[in-house]
């Protein structure tokens, strides 16, 4: 592997390790209520999904960890903007920007 690659492979385990970091300060388990507000958050066809799945299925979902996070006042932003390079921070960013982009696209066709 050349310089550039092993780079790019470093960046990238220092975003995923500092994304794992962050799910990780979800201390607590999530709770019914913490459910109902983050249903009441989404559109409705993902409301729908989250609905099938149920609470106990969607417990792990990275979607609702952070929803908790966030409402608890610590956003995901801030969290990575503080332990990520500029460069590491903005591919962060590009990556969650495509994320959210892909969601408005399934709930347009769904």
């Amino acid at each position: 592997m050349n310089n550039t690659s092993t780079d790019a492979l470093e960046l990238l385990t220092g975003i995923i390790q500092i994304n794992k970091e962050y799910y990780q300060l979800l201390h607590e388990e999530p709770q019914q209520e913490h459910f109902a507000y983050f249903l009441a958050s989404l559109p409705e066809d993902l409301q729908s999904y989250y609905l099938k799945k149920g609470f106990k299925a969607s417990k792990q979902s990275t979607l609702f960890i952070r929803f908790i996070l966030e409402y608890a006042g610590i956003p995901m932003d801030s969290f990575l903007k503080e332990r990520l390079d500029i460069v590491g921070y903005r591919l962060w960013q590009e990556q969650d920007s495509y994320q959210e982009t892909l969601l408005k696209q399934i709930r347009k066709s769904a």
